[in-house]
Order: C-alpha cells, then structure tokens, then sequence
C-alpha cells in the first residue's frame, strides 16, 4: 500500500471510532423512559379438546457387522552405520594469510581460502 491509501485508512478507522463513542455517548446520556401504564396481558389458555394419543414408534432394525481384525507384521529396519566425518584439512593446503588483529577486541583472525 502506499502512504496516501495508509493515510486515508488510518483517518477513516480512527474516524468510524469518534463516530461510534459519539453515538454511544448520545445514547447514553438520553433521559430513560419510564411507562407507567403498563398491564400485564391475559394469558391465552388452550384447551385440548381431544388428548393426544401416540403411537409407539415402530422398532428401528439394527445390523451387526462382523469385528475385522487387520494384522501387520512390524517392519524392520535395517540398523544404520553412522559414518566418521571426514578428517580436517591441512593448514598448508587452505593457503592461509598471515594473522592480523581484529578490529574490535583483543584476538587475532587468520583468513584461509
């Protein structure tokens, strides 16, 4: 994005938040309504002129199926040999430069090709 589209995102967010705490503030500072003449209403009563009758549900048919048992032998894996690391290089063959301080601290480098 680039700085003007971040400007205007930014100024639209912090402004849909003055918007929203104005509003909440309005609302919260209205007086609170009070009804005075409020009646409770009569509750409808339904009278059942028959009485329900249920029928027993019909028996749902269930089916078994056999246990299946599936067996793998264990693989076996075959032992692995860790290998030597290779042994070091020779100081004569690397074509190392003389040693020289290093900049910052006490201690020396050597530079190897």
């Amino acid at each position: 994005m680039s700085r003007k589209q971040l400007l205007w995102l930014g100024s639209a967010v912090w402004g849909a938040g003055f918007i929203v705490s104005g509003a909440f503030a309005f609302a919260m500072n209205q007086p609170l309504t009070i009804y005075r003449d409020v009646s409770p209403r009569p509750i409808e009563r339904v009278e059942l002129t028959q009485a329900v009758v249920r029928t027993p549900s019909p028996i749902i048919p269930t089916f078994t199926f056999p246990e299946i048992v599936i067996t793998v032998p264990r693989a076996q894996l075959a032992p692995r040999v860790a290998a030597a690391p290779p042994p070091p290089r020779d100081l004569q063959q690397m074509n190392c430069a003389d040693w020289r301080p290093l900049e910052q601290g006490g201690n020396a480098v050597r530079e190897c090709q």
